[in-house]
């Protein structure tokens, strides 16, 4: 059974929307039926270029487009690649029970915690260490705490408040209105941590 819902342009939290790198023919117009896989292509020049993938295959794009270097070079590999033994940022001995060490260790809420460890895996401990006055939420009814800005800037290089909050928290992606609240707090710990 079906019910009618009126939604309202108040109801909308946030929106964004962006290209997908889907390689295919150019007379092709059903996107849904383009690959979603990527292509190593190697031009007349040697110029080597990877196009499509996703985010997710990142790595497997790299391996790819290396091999395709090591082939096109003539170049002999010194030893296979690594980069299926080597995790990623916060992959290092990360556990799901860390979440539990997160709450107790450092005081936090249980949604903070959870989100610190699924957002920066085991260097959630890093971000939480930076101090208990920096563990305030930046908002109510999300998980974002001040330490995380700061973490962003110390430790990522972050230097504006719409970095931070909508490539590194993913806050303004998630809820306008409440990256529109902190983004004073961001501006003030940015200004204090680059002494400007």
């Amino acid at each position: 059974r079906y019910f009618a819902v009126e939604v309202s342009e108040k109801d909308i939290l946030s929106s964004w929307s962006g290209l997908r790198p889907l390689v295919g023919q150019l007379k092709e117009h059903d996107t849904a039926r383009l690959s979603r896989d990527h292509v190593v292509n190697v031009s007349e020049s040697g110029l080597i270029t990877v196009t499509g993938g996703k985010w997710t295959t990142y790595r497997k794009m790299a391996l790819d487009t290396v091999a395709q270097a090591i082939r096109v070079g003539g170049l002999k590999p010194v030893r296979p690649s690594l980069t299926e033994k080597i995790p990623v940022a916060g992959g290092e001995n990360f556990k799901p029970s860390m979440v539990h060490e997160l709450v107790k260790k450092f005081s936090l809420e249980e949604d903070i915690a959870l989100h610190l460890m699924h957002s920066y895996g085991s260097r959630a401990f890093e971000v939480a260490k930076i101090g208990q006055e920096f563990l305030k939420r930046l908002v109510p009814n999300h998980p974002f705490v001040e330490a995380e800005v700061v973490y962003s800037i110390r430790v990522e290089g972050a230097r504006t408040a719409d970095d931070i909050l909508g490539r590194r928290m993913r806050l303004a992606f998630l809820d306008k209105r409440a990256a529109d609240i902190a983004r004073p707090r961001v501006e003030v710990l940015l200004k204090k941590e680059l002494n400007s």
